[in-house]
């Protein structure tokens, strides 16, 4: 009797993403075959402790493998590589909600808390955005991080013109 609501649920993940064994959500599940878009993270190495990273945290409430994870992961791994950390996935071709965050990345953390003495705060900017890719197209998360207030948005990446709306904040955000 237990295997039937287990198999629903298997179904059920199924048709609209799948959680992966690290526990993130796969926008575009196993065996889908239908039309897909590419959506990749982006950032700017500052220091060898310190990153730009704007990033895709979340497909439709479903938190995604993204770039603040895997830089963090990397950091003084032999081989490390900023670019290399940079995710990027594939997502279908619907409507669907984007949870964006733009931050520094500290992996360091005497740097971290002398960035919290100086006011600066680790998440500048996050917030929901409405986006429908093309088929076979190229995304991109952008953003910047000023003093004066931040701003994370996903461009296509051919045309560099924003396809999302503009996430803003506040440097006190």
């Amino acid at each position: 009797m237990k295997t039937l609501p287990l198999i629903l649920s298997a179904l059920a993940l199924s048709a609209c993403g799948a959680i992966t064994t690290n526990g993130s959500y796969e926008p575009v599940p196993a065996g889908y075959t239908g039309p897909v878009a590419t959506l990749a993270d982006s950032g700017l190495e500052e220091s060898p402790t310190t990153a730009q990273i704007f990033a895709v945290v979340a497909v439709d409430g479903q938190a995604v493998s993204n770039s603040f994870f895997t830089t963090a992961e990397a950091k003084g791994k032999a081989g490390y590589d900023f670019s290399r950390s940079l995710v990027q996935r594939r997502v279908p071709v619907r409507a669907m909600k984007l949870k964006l965050k733009a931050s520094h990345n500290v992996t360091d953390a005497k740097e971290a808390m002398m960035n919290l003495v100086k006011g600066r705060p680790s998440t500048l900017v996050e917030g929901e955005v409405d986006f429908t890719p093309r088929a076979n197209a190229r995304y991109v998360v952008r953003g910047e991080l000023l003093q004066s207030g931040s701003t994370v948005w996903v461009e296509d990446a051919t045309t560099r013109q924003p396809v999302t709306a503009k996430v803003k904040g506040s440097s006190g955000d």
